[in-house]
């Protein structure tokens, strides 16, 4: 069985170590001083806008031709933004509020409030949401108490309305965050925290796959990424120096070494070309998928980092190191030197 397609995700030394040296033209092209604490961003499907969601409860837009805003608006002063996603149509932008159980889309032009979806019964908050790929769900995660397995309800963005009874996914996520996802074709739901990743087939109904490790410290936020192909999903989590690969196909695994990441904040992507793999821990860090080796590294924040990306042409890698609010953009092809 192969999962077709790449995660639409809503939704961190003592030692000497070596890492490649910086060459020439490395320099970021962008710098974006966002004024807070950024808890989590998103490239829009077409490139031309980068999102970030606030500590202080605002979700700001940003031009990728300029890097100047675009618009701010303030959604909640009850909590940070824990979630941010674009619709794949790249219209709305969905915001999730920690502490609460609403999500709003927005115009991704104006900030304008398009709708607002409040969810009942024991959804007391919506800690990850992810749009399916042809945007008619979507997917809004909540751990409902301590110790407790991850609900994931679906919703119909158009109208706000749930759609059936909530998925449990058997995590025991009791350490926040964690992360959720579709494929690319939109059948699995996949569901990342606590040293587990769990697949869900949302036309059968059920778990295919439970996939966890000695790999990941216990009670520490696992990042997932599925590659554009579908041939591996990567998995990594706070303090195992290891990225897990598995072959979608066999189930097989295998690793690359992420020695020196050691702190919280674990974010992970592939690039949509599929050859590089990209994680932040207290480094930015990039990977050739084939060969595994490391091809460059950057010093990110002691406390770790709290998102990277690739934009949807893979020509941008962005990072945001933890409780620095600072967003640094660099072109991939200086990075990688190519």
């Amino acid at each position: 069985m192969r999962l077709s397609g790449k995660l639409m995700v809503m939704m961190g030394l003592v030692a000497l170590l070596a890492f490649p040296a910086s060459a020439e033209g490395e320099e970021p092209i962008a710098t974006i001083q966002s004024g807070t604490v950024v808890a989590c961003a998103a490239f829009s499907p077409d490139g031309e806008h980068l999102a970030l969601g606030c500590m202080n409860g605002a979700v700001q837009v940003y031009s990728t031709e300029s890097w100047l805003i675009v618009w701010e608006e303030v959604i909640s002063d009850r909590g940070q933004v824990s979630a941010i996603a674009f619709s794949p149509d790249g219209e709305k932008v969905g915001a999730s509020i920690a502490m609460d159980p609403t999500v709003l889309l927005l115009n991704v032009r104006t900030g304008r409030e398009i709708r607002r979806i409040e969810l009942g019964g024991e959804f007391r908050a919506v800690d990850s949401i992810a749009f399916s790929p042809n945007g008619e769900l979507l997917a809004c995660a909540n751990v409902r108490t301590l110790a407790d397995d991850i609900r994931v309800m679906l919703v119909d963005p158009d109208t706000g309305r749930e759609l059936g009874t909530p998925i449990q996914l058997n995590l025991c996520c009791w350490a926040l965050p964690f992360e959720v996802a579709f494929s690319l074709d939109g059948r699995f739901l996949i569901g990342g925290g606590f040293g587990r990743v769990v697949v869900w087939d949302l036309e059968a109904e059920e778990e295919i796959q439970h996939l966890s490790g000695t790999w990941f410290r216990p009670g520490y936020f696992d990042g997932i990424a599925l590659s554009s192909d579908g041939k591996l999903l990567a998995a990594s989590g706070y303090g195992s120096r290891k990225i897990m690969l598995w072959d979608t196909e066999t189930w097989q695994s295998s690793s690359l070494s992420a020695a020196g990441a050691d702190t919280a904040g674990v974010s992970i992507a592939f690039c949509p070309t599929g050859r590089l793999l990209a994680a932040g821990y207290e480094r930015f860090m990039i990977w050739d998928v084939e060969s595994r080796s490391l091809l460059w590294s950057e010093s990110a924040s002691r406390r770790g980092t709290t998102w990277i990306g690739f934009s949807s042409d893979g020509r941008l890698f962005a990072g945001i190191a933890f409780s620095k609010g600072v967003v640094t953009v660099w072109n991939v092809s200086d990075l990688i030197g190519e």
